[in-house]
């Protein structure tokens, strides 16, 4: 909670709450908050190799990503590999658009390669039993790390007061002031439609909805904030 000696000043408060609160001759008085980005995380799939191999033959191995099913892979053993062995062996002959797959400890491990959504749909299937390798099917993998996608950070400049006097307005960004002219009688939306359309950030798009004046960083992820004041 801000007291009234930061009401007029530039900065953050300690968990980004309040950017600046400001009031003018016109009128006009803005609340700014800023919503970090954040990098999101990478999905992982986890498919379980359950025994060594107890004959030569061919694990079929098929992957679902996206909603689509690739054609089987067929992975050869000769019958005495371990498990660590054999699913060193699918790392090293599957391959799955968009993931790196690795082998460890029994386990066949798919990590998306950039952050995303979750793909519900991802799945990793082992088939032994068709070839007799003594494998054990292992038809559904398990979705060890949902995966989260990257969001940008957000300034949002609320205007909270509409102008009661004809004037100018000075909108300062990371520094750089803006000034902007707005009648007696604007409302709320009006003078945001107007710092919207006049300003233009490097990094940023800038646009207004409703009383609201939106920064939208145009990359994700957890970067420095923008300062944005009103005047």
């Amino acid at each position: 909670m801000c007291d009234e000696s930061r009401l007029h000043g530039v900065g953050l408060t300690e968990n980004h709450e309040v950017l600046w609160l400001g009031r003018n001759s016109t009128g006009v008085s803005g609340l700014a908050s800023v919503v970090d980005g954040t990098p999101g995380v990478a999905q992982v799939e986890t498919a379980t190799v359950g025994s060594w191999s107890t004959a030569a033959g061919d694990l079929i191995i098929t992957v679902t990503s996206g909603g689509v099913t690739a054609d089987p892979v067929n992975v050869a053993l000769d019958g005495t590999e371990s498990a660590n062995m054999i699913v060193n062996k699918i790392a090293e002959t599957v391959t799955v658009t968009g993931y790196d797959i690795t082998g460890s400890n029994g386990k066949v491990i798919l990590t998306k390669q950039v952050p995303a959504e979750n793909d519900t749909t991802l799945n990793f299937a082992i088939n032994g039993s068709t070839n007799q390798t003594g494998v054990p099917d292992a038809p559904v993998s398990a979705n060890t790390t949902a995966g989260v996608a990257p969001t940008a950070e957000v300034v949002t400049l609320a205007i909270s007061s509409g102008a009661t006097n004809a004037g100018n307005v000075i909108v300062t960004v990371n520094g750089t002031p803006t000034i902007v002219a707005v009648a007696a009688g604007d409302t709320q939306e009006q003078v945001a439609a107007k710092i919207g359309a006049l300003l233009t950030v490097t990094g940023y798009n800038v646009t207004a909805s409703n009383r609201d004046v939106l920064f939208i960083s145009t990359t994700t992820g957890n970067i420095p904030d923008l300062t944005v004041t009103l005047d």
